[in-house]
């Protein structure tokens, strides 16, 4: 369940139809569907589990401006071994978010949970 609601959580920040389903903007490789490039229900979303899936989330986050303490920002995510560390550009500690998978070297976990981190984070912080 939890994963459910996670990848809803990243479908909605990435950008959903006005059905409430998450429509890629490019072909992505789908354990159910092969390469396909179409409508998803949120319980058809693999951010979990592929990095197709994931890394168009990754690259939207790193694009992002936003301000933190009244200062324009952005941010870095570095994925190294195991781990996934998103921090402010500047790296002054304004925004910190470490995790570390659960399964040893799983470098998609550590980004899945980092990224619903940060998503979580910005739609606090982005209605300030």
């Amino acid at each position: 369940m939890k994963n459910l609601e996670n990848n809803k959580l990243i479908a909605e920040f990435m950008g959903l139809d006005e059905l409430g389903r998450y429509v890629p903007t490019k072909l992505l490789p789908s354990i159910k569907y092969g390469l396909f490039q179409g409508i998803f229900e949120i319980e058809e979303t693999e951010f979990h589990i592929s990095w197709d899936w994931l890394m168009p989330v990754v690259d939207k986050i790193e694009k992002l401006n936003f301000e933190i303490n009244g200062v324009v920002s952005s941010v870095d995510i570095n994925i190294i071994y195991g781990d996934c560390i998103i921090q402010d550009e500047d790296g002054l500690g304004e925004l910190y978010i470490y995790k570390h998978s659960n399964e040893s070297g799983n470098k998609l976990e550590s980004v899945y949970r980092a990224v619903v981190e940060f998503i979580k984070w910005y739609n606090k912080n982005k209605e300030q």
